[in-house]
């Protein structure tokens, strides 16, 4: 519950208790697998298309007639419309016939169930006849066989294996450099995490995490702009952004007291020493590193190093203990180099951007907490072309992997992984075909 973060796991079941005593379901999105049929008012369709689209019950007393409810009914005035009212409705009806991209399908019904006479809606007559195909449906569908009139209704969703499903994911959402180093951690890891996106759990070193980059954010979005910056606003700034997140009443002084000590320390190291040239969260939606494969990410910080503003430094601020370069580039043993192929990652990201408006010369790691001698530290790497053609390999095979789906049973397979535990309490077996 983000709107009450110290919402407890009693005050859960107690929420349940109440909707169950009144008989209220809960609001929950409902997610269909690709060839479902999408149920809709006319209202929640506004900006919406589909290939095709049916509008049911298109009668006088529905579009185009329907009586307003007054407080008073005055005597000898008969039933009457207002001309804002069918105004109202004409443009309701056109939204829904709009919402068609191949073909709309309008039905209604000469009576209704209690067999009463229906007219259909005046504005039928307002449409142009040769847009219109008229079909009496008793002629159009085939006769239900009376032993079984309705057919037993079936299950039209995706299977969490479905190639063409999780292909149209890959394609839709791309990959970001989390979900790379995900992979190549364990492929089963990317596939819960980044491909389906399953809910889990937020740890509170992520929750601290978000609200340092969010104090950052807004504080450099200061710094830019010549604004007074000071340690007490940058506090300030990360608490705030810390309320929002779900953390246990039991955890939130130990954080909160934890990024004022680095947060400040941070602030008397490196002010006022950060350049003014800046772009802060810089989000890439999408670029193509082939017709079929899309990049995306979100970088912390952009600084420029020229005055033309195309050489750039990227950085990428870091909540966790500092780490050695050898370690960052995964020169050491067991070293995942997962920051080092950030950074080229994020060069790769900005020399295709908008026909390639920035050349990134640096990528650096900013440590915003200090080490064990209480030191504040920067690791700044140059990067080059020979780097990311190199991580343009790697991403094409993963890409590869992924499409295929060869990777489903083919985990980290270590004891505390749990993302290999999921799959193996799903039991789901990609078929070998």
């Amino acid at each position: 519950m983000k709107a009450n973060p110290d919402f407890s796991l009693a005050d859960f079941i107690g929420y349940l208790a109440i909707l169950e005593e009144h008989h209220v379901s809960l609001n929950a999105k409902q997610t269909i697998g690709r060839g479902g049929v999408t149920l809709l008012t006319a209202h929640k369709a506004k900006g919406l298309e589909f290939d095709q689209v049916y509008i049911i019950r298109v009668t006088d007393n529905r579009f185009g007639a329907r009586r307003t409810s007054e407080l008073f009914h005055l005597p000898n005035r008969g039933e009457v419309v207002s001309s804002e009212a069918v105004a109202a409705e004409r443009r309701l009806l056109y939204v829904a016939l709009t919402r068609g991209r191949e073909a709309v399908h309008l039905s209604y019904a000469t009576t209704d169930g209690e067999g009463n006479h229906r007219l259909p809606s005046r504005f039928l007559e307002e449409i142009d006849k040769t847009k219109l195909e008229l079909i009496d449906v008793a002629d159009a569908l085939p006769k239900a066989k009376p032993d079984n009139p309705f057919k037993p209704r079936t299950y039209q969703g995706a299977k969490i294996t479905d190639r063409a499903f999780l292909n149209q994911l890959f394609s839709e959402r791309g990959l970001s450099v989390t979900g790379l180093n995900n992979y190549l951690a364990c492929p089963l890891r990317y596939f819960f995490n980044n491909l389906l996106r399953v809910t889990k759990v937020q740890r509170r070193e992520l929750l601290y995490g978000v609200a340092v980059h969010a104090a950052l954010k807004n504080f450099f979005d200061r710094y830019r702009e010549g604004e007074p910056v000071s340690a007490p606003l940058l506090i300030q700034n990360f608490k705030r952004a810390l309320a929002r997140e779900p953390l246990s009443p039991l955890d939130r002084p130990a954080v909160v007291a934890k990024g004022e000590r680095a947060l400040t320390g941070y602030f008397d190291a490196y002010h006022p020493k950060w350049p003014e040239r800046i772009i802060n969260e810089f989000s890439i939606r999408g670029v193509l590193l082939s017709p079929d494969l899309k990049l995306t990410g979100q970088i912390d910080k952009i600084e420029f190093l020229t005055a033309s503003e195309s050489a750039v430094n990227v950085v990428d601020y870091k909540t966790g203990k500092p780490k050695s370069r050898r370690e960052i580039l995964g020169q050491n043993k067991n070293a995942s180099g997962d920051y080092g192929r950030q950074l080229v990652f994020y060069k790769l990201l900005l020399d295709r951007y908008a026909g390639g408006k920035y050349r990134v010369m640096t990528g650096e790691l900013d440590f915003i907490e200090p080490d064990e001698k209480g030191e504040y530290r920067k690791e700044k790497f140059e990067l080059d072309d020979a780097m990311v053609q190199d991580l343009i390999k790697t991403i094409e095979r993963v890409a590869g992997e992924i499409r295929s789906l060869k990777f489903l049973n083919q985990g980290c397979r270590e004891a505390s992984c749990e993302a290999c535990l999921l799959w193996r309490l799903m039991g789901e077996k990609l078929s070998s075909r």
